[in-house]
């Protein structure tokens, strides 16, 4: 089991039990809205990861699978060749999506931990699925929230503030990669090296630029809005050069977000130079960070926030600076299709006809519904520890 499916079956628990004591809470407090709707927010949390794991398991029993002997992007280029056996197991596979396009199969998008391309860990524990249709997403949140009073005396008239709301519009966008493959690559190599060779370089690019999207996307030029150029986010500056002031911040970005929103952040986003630089200099300060074992896309704990360590941070900002992003989980969507993937048919003819060329694409959505809850810590000690 890799670990973003098993993050997904242990999260499916975790809001099953969440889901079952908020029912039992909501019958209890049968006249309650406030049971209620914790009730449906819990059903409605648990019913996305049911989801999720019908998808995987629905991939997993697909034509191609990890221990079939059938090569998807070998067939895929077969088909393009007119190969009528190709194209009937090409259909099936088609069949299984209701996106209009032939997606990549699960298994090859779960196993690019030796791709040339950085990882997606931030993304891993965000993404849920986007809708089939429309170009924006619209997330609807909550400005100012609605007060509760004391009455002052029996009968006296009840004062009315209602909740001010906004809305955030995520455009849906296209990631995509395309690269083209000699025929005797695709003829002669080895059919389950072929499919882990095509997908960890050109679906491992899709997923990487995904990563430095979420991270740092300009929201111009058809770029999502990354987070730290989210309007509205938190600012903290960080100067002094130790591990207890980084620490510190840390602690004071969480304290912001969770004055900010009212609910405690529960992510903590680093580049892995300041992640690792931090183990080794904690000191007498390690007992607020733990590290995790399971190579899941959670690397550990600071300060009990989930670490991840995300190599698309970008190392560069003010010249040799990284970035340290705080926030909650729920406070940020990103939504994202399945990968699909085509031969492209107009490919020019002569001295690359031996060739075809291969695209891989996807839609994705991402915005930050509470951008107060997002902080960002940066500063002059945040440039590179080991130049």
């Amino acid at each position: 089991m890799n670990s973003l499916t098993k993050l997904i079956d242990e999260r499916a628990a975790i809001s099953k039990l969440k889901a079952g004591k908020a029912a039992a809470e909501a019958s209890t407090h049968s006249g309650s809205v406030t049971y209620q709707a914790r009730a449906e927010t819990a059903l409605t949390d648990y019913a996305h990861y049911v989801s999720l794991q019908a998808m995987i398991s629905q991939q997993q029993n697909s034509m191609y699978h990890e221990n079939s002997s059938r090569s998807f992007f070998s067939d895929l280029v077969a088909s393009h060749r007119s190969d009528r056996a190709a194209s009937e197991r090409l259909s099936e596979q088609r069949a299984m999506s209701d996106l209009g396009g032939l997606v990549v199969p699960r298994y090859l998008v779960e196993e690019l931990a030796n791709s040339g391309h950085s990882a997606r860990p931030l993304c891993d524990v965000l993404t849920q699925p986007l809708g089939n249709e429309g170009g924006s997403v619209t997330l609807t949140r909550i400005s100012t929230g609605s007060t509760a009073s004391m009455q002052t005396t029996e009968g006296a008239a009840l004062t009315v503030d209602d909740p001010a709301s906004t809305e955030l519009v995520a455009p849906v966008r296209t990631v995509y990669s395309m690269a083209s493959l000699d025929f005797q690559i695709v003829e002669r190599a080895d059919k389950v090296g072929l499919d882990n060779l095509i997908s960890r370089e050109i679906l491992g690019a899709v997923l990487a630029q995904q990563e430095a999207q979420v991270l740092n996307g300009s929201g111009s030029n058809g770029e999502v809005l990354g987070l730290l150029g989210t309007s509205g986010a938190g600012s903290i500056t960080l100067t002094a050069t130790t591990a207890y002031d980084l620490l510190d911040s840390v602690a004071r970005a969480a304290q912001a977000s969770h004055e900010a929103t009212g609910q405690h952040p529960d992510v903590v986003v680093m580049a892995p130079r300041r992640w690792m630089w931090l183990l080794a200099n904690a000191g007498d300060r390690s007992a607020a960070l733990s590290v995790d074992q399971t190579n899941s896309p959670i690397a550990g704990r600071c300060m009990g926030l989930d670490v991840v360590s995300s190599p698309s941070m970008p190392l560069t900002l003010s010249t040799n600076q990284d970035r340290v992003i705080v926030a909650r989980r729920d406070d940020l969507f990103l939504g994202e299709t399945p990968p699909m993937v085509e031969i492209v048919r107009d490919f020019p003819v002569g001295a690359q006809a031996l060739a075809s060329r291969v695209r891989v694409r996807r839609y994705m959505a991402f915005g930050a519904i509470r951008a107060s809850g997002v902080q960002i810590i940066s500063g002059a000690a945040l440039a590179n520890p080991y130049a």
